[in-house]
């Protein structure tokens, strides 16, 4: 059983800025450093030593699309990199989803959405897209991170199939998928461009007051804002609870389900 880590070293591992590139620390880990970097590198819920408001901290921030870069663990195998990486690909996603909203109502050429009995205003739809771009970040860093090959990982097919080949391919197709949703968002931007002077020449040419002019980019914030900073943490708390799994599923039953299967491994304990 690990030994309970101290406040003080919690500190010094945990908040730490993303590193430019992977160190020979990481690389080179043995030991309870090796288990840490698995851990890591596969989004373990609860690390050697920590308790749970240090494992519930880690994990929100090792993951977190923006807290990583300053909030990263020592070990993190991610770097800057990578981190930037999947910023730009949760904005560019994002940025799709908010233009796409806009479009979509002036499509049905509607302020609200009738689904019957109820009428959804647009500002709910966006609610809904935040939640989305919020799930996407999580497939992104999955994908990107490619967790059966990173070093030190469970498989680490890095090591044993054709070099850094296979590590290569998720991170290929996690480029591609960022890259798609970048021409996406220009492609939306350029379309809602031409909603609003189509909605500007319907009213006779008149132009928008200066709140209108910002109300889409205040739109496209306020969702970052409810995606980094809202859906983001809870998602990574539904997940931690383990409440999805019953506690007793893999990976759905979060940190209770890893304090089992530990003990399951070690009698001892």
């Amino acid at each position: 059983m690990a030994e309970r880590t101290s406040t003080s070293q919690y500190f010094r591992d945990q908040f730490r800025v993303s590193r430019l590139s992977t160190s020979d620390v990481v690389e080179n880990a043995t030991g309870e450093a090796a288990v840490i970097v698995q851990g890591l590198a596969t989004r373990r819920y609860h690390l050697p030593g920590y308790s749970y408001s240090q494992d519930l901290i880690q994990f929100i921030c090792n993951n977190h699309t923006v807290l990583s870069f300053c909030c990263s663990h020592r070990l993190h195998p991610f770097t800057l990199s990578d981190r930037i990486f999947l910023l730009v690909g949760s904005m560019a996603f994002g940025l799709a989803a908010t233009s796409a909203v806009v479009i979509w109502f002036y499509t049905i050429g509607a302020d609200s959405l009738d689904v019957g009995l109820v009428d959804i205003p647009i500002g709910i739809v966006a609610f809904w897209a935040a939640i989305i771009n919020s799930v996407f970040d999580l497939f992104l860093w999955y994908l990107h991170s490619c967790p059966c090959c990173l070093p030190g990982t469970c498989f680490d097919l890095n090591n044993r199939c054709y070099g850094k080949a296979w590590i290569w391919v998720g991170r290929h197709l996690a480029a591609f998928i960022v890259g798609l949703a970048a021409i996406m968002a220009t492609a939306a931007v350029l379309l809602r461009s031409w909603v609003e002077e189509d909605q500007a020449a319907a009213n006779g040419g008149e132009a928008e007051t200066d709140g209108h002019a910002y109300s889409f980019l205040i739109s496209y914030l306020m969702q970052c804002f409810l995606s980094f900073f809202v859906f983001d943490p809870i998602i990574a708390y539904i997940l931690f609870s383990g409440v999805l799994g019953c506690f007793k599923l893999p990976i759905l039953g979060g940190r209770p389900w890893e304090l089992m299967s530990e003990k399951d491994d070690d009698p001892a304990q």
